[in-house]
């Protein structure tokens, strides 16, 4: 959680936490409090890999954690209403679908599904006895791509988050409506 971040910078040290789950931002707020209370955060923290999710991690941000911090890191899609959609090898080159999970590129409007490499909103259906939902709208925007994956995957897998459908925008893994 976002309180007591000074605690939990103590804690993640004290423990030599070596993995991380959570949001890209709050990463980020753990690691410059770090440096605010006098630590170097690559020599005093054991952290070497991040699972990330929640909010959209820029390329930028992806590349301070690894460059500049050594943080491995990787980035899931899922939202609260379904859970996990979509998740990341070490390729990096896309967020695998799992079989679990059907996985449309609609547009927004229209509701056609869209092609390899167009944007459009994400619809799932995802493939489950206890919470079944039938093309749910997540209001995200991404784009898939269908070509098999470095890894030896052969399964679709969305390119990227791009956006939302509408004004909302996300900030710290919470809608902000204008």
């Amino acid at each position: 959680g976002v309180g007591n971040t000074e605690l939990q910078v103590q804690i993640m040290k004290d423990l030599q936490a070596t993995s991380y789950v959570g949001t890209p931002s709050f990463l980020m707020t753990l690691i410059k409090k770090a440096e605010e209370l006098g630590h170097d955060f690559r020599k005093d923290f054991s952290l070497k890999t991040a699972f990330l999710g929640a909010e959209m991690l820029p390329q930028s941000l992806r590349d301070t954690f690894q460059n500049d911090y050594g943080i491995n890191n990787s980035q899931a899609y899922g939202i609260a209403d379904l859970g996990l959609i979509a998740y990341e090898c070490s390729e990096k080159s896309g967020m695998h679908i799992p079989e679990e999970v059907i996985v449309e590129i609609v547009d927004p409007v229209t509701g056609t599904q869209l092609g390899p490499g167009e944007i459009g909103e994400v619809i799932v259906t995802p493939i489950e006895k206890t919470h079944p939902l039938i093309r749910f709208g997540t209001g995200d925007l991404s784009l898939y791509t269908d070509e098999p994956c470095p890894c030896g995957r052969t399964s679709s897998r969305l390119v990227r988050i791009t956006g939302r459908v509408g004004e909302s925008v996300k900030v710290r893994g919470m809608f902000v409506h204008p």
